[in-house]
């Protein structure tokens, strides 16, 4: 009985990664807010990750983002200024071995921000408090 308790125990760990396709964007939230989330999969080279929260320091709203280099992702309807206790994107990291680029405007345009690992705690440090609408990312 041991055993078979066991073996579905495993079979429990194994399906939530086993269930999303490796290429689809992946979005966690963390329970505080308070760490930056790691990758549990390993990185695909063709594949960049971008931690963003509405708070700096890493806190409040926090999404994570897993996405093909070069795809052009629009984040408005996550990270909205002033709605809902979200106050656009005040934090940023992107995942080691890739960088992501931060945009003004929707669908990749207007001025930019270049996010390296381990990223901006405070983007305010670099005037880009909830200026974030979309980005890309791409290889190191």
């Amino acid at each position: 009985m041991g055993s078979i308790l066991r073996i579905a125990a495993l079979l429990c760990l194994a399906l939530p990664i086993s269930a999303v396709p490796f290429d689809q964007q992946i979005i966690t939230r963390p329970n505080d807010g308070s760490q930056r989330i790691k990758n549990i999969m390993t990185p695909e080279a063709s594949h960049g990750g971008l931690y963003l929260c509405s708070g700096a320091g890493f806190v409040g709203h926090c999404e994570y983002y897993r996405t093909a280099f070069g795809s052009c992702i629009t984040i408005t309807d996550q990270f909205p200024t002033g709605q809902g206790g979200v106050n656009g994107v005040n934090a940023a990291g992107a995942d080691r071995g890739s960088w992501c680029t931060l945009y003004a405007n929707s669908n990749c345009q207007g001025s930019e921000l270049q996010v390296h690992y381990p990223g901006y705690d405070d983007l305010r440090k670099v005037q880009w408090r909830a200026k974030a609408r979309s980005y890309n990312c791409a290889a190191e």
